[in-house]
C-alpha cells in the first residue's frame, strides 16, 4: 500500500513536510541574522568592551565616553512566568523601572543613588492571564491540526 493512498499516510507526509519546512526556514533566518552581524564585533563591539578591576571604575573611560562624572540611569527589570494549576495555565508578566544617578569619584569608586519614589511606590506594569488548557489552541492557531484543504480538523484538534 502506498503511503499517499491512506488518510494517515497523507497526514503524516503533510505534517512532516510542515515540520521540515518550518525547521529549514528557522535555520535560514538564523543564517541571515548571523550573516548580517558579521564584522559587528570586530568593527564596533570590541571597541566598547574594556576589561577593568571590578571594584573600581575606569575614570579615563568614563571621561572619554560620557564627558562627565555624574551620570543618570534608568534600569528596567522584567519577568515572564507560566504556572500550571489544575486545568489552567496562568501567565504572568511584569516590568518595573528604577531611576537614579551614579557619581564617579576620582579614585574610581562610585556612589549610587536611587530615586526612591519608583522603588517604594511600585510604579510598573504587570499582567496576569489565566487560560484554560483546552482554550490554548484557539489562541495559538499554530497548534491546530488542519485538514488537507486547510480547514481546522476538529476530529483531532
Amino acid at each position: 500500500m502506498d503511503d499517499d493512498s491512506s488518510f494517515i499516510g497523507r497526514r503524516l507526509k503533510q505534517t512532516g513536510g510542515l515540520l521540515l519546512g518550518g525547521a529549514q526556514k528557522q535555520v535560514q533566518d538564523y543564517k541571515g541574522k548571523f550573516e548580517s552581524l558579521k564584522g559587528v564585533y570586530d568593527e564596533f563591539l570590541s571597541k566598547l568592551i574594556i576589561s577593568y578591576d571590578s571594584t573600581k571604575i575606569d575614570t579615563n573611560f568614563v571621561d572619554k565616553f560620557f564627558g562627565k562624572r555624574n551620570l543618570k540611569f534608568a534600569g528596567l527589570d522584567g519577568t515572564v512566568l507560566k504556572y500550571d494549576v489544575f486545568d489552567l495555565l496562568i501567565f504572568f508578566a511584569g516590568a518595573y523601572p528604577a531611576y537614579g544617578s551614579i557619581k564617579i569619584e576620582d579614585n574610581g569608586e562610585s556612589i549610587i543613588t536611587y530615586d526612591e519614589k519608583y522603588l517604594e511606590h511600585g510604579v510598573g506594569v504587570s499582567s496576569v492571564l489565566p487560560v484554560y488548557i483546552s482554550e490554548v489552541p484557539q489562541m495559538d492557531q499554530t497548534l491546530l491540526v488542519r485538514a488537507e484543504d486547510g480547514e481546522i480538523d476538529h476530529s483531532i484538534s
